[in-house]
């Protein structure tokens, strides 16, 4: 599994590791969406600090920005950061964003490069250790 998913006192944090594959991501965002938390949740950090490889496809990134869209509605307070310094994060970062804003997505949406700056941006505390 090139995924794990934290739940935090108030955010999650979705670690990806390995090679991240479309099905990882799909993975992961369903079981962000589908949790009873989901409806409180004030932040959510996607880590692909240890990624190896990337190989999810513009598809998945669409559909994945898509399906945070209609989450929105759920929750329009969530502030979403990518964190990663892997040059294809980056170019799908920003296809996910120019899908999730062209399809009305309300989440404050960010890119930092590695978790302390996350952290920082967000305002919330390291709780790995």
């Amino acid at each position: 599994m090139a995924h794990e998913l934290a739940w935090e006192l108030t955010g999650a944090v979705a670690h990806f590791s390995g090679d991240v594959s479309d099905q990882d991501l799909f993975q992961a965002t369903q079981a962000v969406h589908q949790d009873p938390r989901f409806e409180s949740l004030e932040y959510l950090v996607a880590d692909f600090t240890n990624a190896s490889k990337i190989t999810m496809s513009l598809e998945a990134v669409r559909l994945t920005a898509a399906n945070d869209q209609q989450a929105s509605e759920r929750n329009p307070a969530i502030r979403l950061c990518i964190v990663g310094q892997q040059q294809i994060l980056m170019g799908l970062a920003n296809v996910y964003r120019a899908h999730f804003d062209l399809d009305g997505g309300g989440w404050e949406l960010m890119h930092r490069n590695t978790m302390a700056e996350a952290r920082t941006c967000l305002g919330i505390a390291d709780l790995s250790g």
